[in-house]
């Protein structure tokens, strides 16, 4: 067994959810500041003793079941999600992230995308209408997730990654910002509880940006962008999971072979696992020669 700093943070913000305080009425009521209750319910601190005590009293909360619920076994479930712009590679990302964490010992659940599932199901933006789209999708990725980390929980194995191709927050780079906070109201969560409850965010760069000849939409039925919708859209989803402390952008300045790399290094950096080892000489003299 052993403590888990972003569990028992998640369960802090739930207490606090529950509660009905804001990170900063909680903080003054803790005689801290509301960066300090955000940083415990994120995992990237813990509170001293004399402020546990606190907490304890606040949430109305035993002590020892704050830190009975921080308990946790060995096991380790990491969620990603894999974003970008149309055109940029995450279904080939797909099959190189299952290759080199299946090599290091991961299990990787794949969750599909859920507003291709809903367009190749006959459910378009244009008979419903964009917000509603937006909302009807953004719930069901959320049941998505519960139920496949259900799933990972379940699994008789240690290290288990599950991979959301697009996340909740990709919603808000397709509606007004104020139709997003109400699609976020409705679902009882905050943009930041949206965005930061995944472990990391890959963006992979549109191939409009920066590789524009590779740009094409005949691989993908519910793809209908030109190349300058494209690009203006991958900004617009960089713009959306901003101020995630794991985003990690990943463009095309090397290369699409060295696109993937550069995205295995940083998911193996977020892991706490060495650098991917396999990189071919070939790819490698390149780079020197670049340089």
């Amino acid at each position: 067994m052993s403590f888990d700093k972003e569990a028992f943070g998640k369960r802090l913000a739930q207490l606090r959810v529950k509660a009905g305080l804001s990170q900063l009425a909680a903080g003054r009521m803790l005689d801290v500041s509301d960066k300090a209750v955000s940083k415990w319910e994120r995992g990237a601190s813990f509170p001293s003793m004399e402020t546990m005590v606190k907490i304890s009293e606040l949430y109305h909360v035993p002590m020892s079941k704050l830190f009975e619920d921080a308990q946790v076994n060995d096991k380790r479930i990491v969620t990603m999600v894999l974003t970008g712009g149309p055109c940029a590679g995450k279904t080939s990302a797909v099959n190189w992230i299952m290759a080199d964490m299946q090599r290091r010992g991961w299990k990787t659940i794949f969750v599909p995308e859920t507003a291709t599932e809903l367009i190749n199901a006959g459910v378009r933006r244009e008979i419903m209408g964009t917000n509603t789209f937006q909302q009807a999708l953004f719930n069901l990725q959320l049941a998505k997730e519960k139920q496949y980390l259900q799933i990972a929980q379940s699994m008789p194995v240690n290290k288990v990654l599950v991979v959301f191709d697009r996340g909740l927050m990709d919603g808000a780079a397709y509606v007004a910002p104020a139709q997003f906070q109400g699609i976020l109201r409705q679902a009882g969560m905050t943009k930041v509880q949206a965005r930061d409850h995944y472990n990391m965010v890959i963006h992979l760069v549109t191939a409009a940006k920066g590789a524009r000849d590779h740009y094409k939409i005949s691989n993908n039925a519910a793809r209908s962008e030109t190349a300058d919708e494209a690009a203006s859209l991958d900004d617009r989803i960089i713009e959306a999971w901003s101020g995630h402390p794991r985003l990690r952008i990943v463009g095309n300045a090397d290369g699409f072979e060295g696109k993937m790399h550069q995205m295995l290094t940083e998911i193996a950096n977020v892991l706490g696992e060495p650098d991917p080892v396999y990189r071919n000489r070939a790819y490698a003299q390149n780079q020197a020669k670049e340089k």
